[in-house]
């Protein structure tokens, strides 16, 4: 019985050193979308240093740019107010703010604006 116990206990030791050593050689990954919600949350963060409030814009597109920094963020804000009103209504050209995030920093920084 005794003998039995530790085989358990060493098989359980041995799979907890091998599960262990997997994952520190094969980290998780985190899924792309996990990764754009926390650019979308830095980059909202952000706004206020831009005296924007983030109730007042909308985020109209997000990407990722890769170009060797696969974990480098570009979200374009535009305010809400230059939105159309209704689908295919007229809006406002330009006024859009460009802000880059780095995940790998945990930083958003302002890129510049659109025209």
């Amino acid at each position: 019985m005794e003998c039995m116990f530790r085989r358990c206990v060493f098989f359980s030791l041995l799979l907890a050193i091998l599960f262990a050593r997997s994952t520190v050689a094969n980290p998780v990954v985190s899924s792309p979308s996990s990764e754009m919600l926390e650019a979308i949350k830095l980059g909202d963060a952000f706004l206020p240093s831009l005296k924007r409030k983030s109730r007042d814009m909308k985020l109209i597109e997000v990407k990722n740019v890769f170009g060797g920094k696969p974990n480098q963020w570009r979200l374009t804000y535009k305010e809400r107010s230059s939105l159309p009103r209704e689908t295919g209504g007229p809006g406002a050209l330009g006024g859009e703010l460009l802000i880059d995030v780095n995940l790998d920093e945990k930083i958003a920084k302002f890129a510049g604006s659109g025209e």
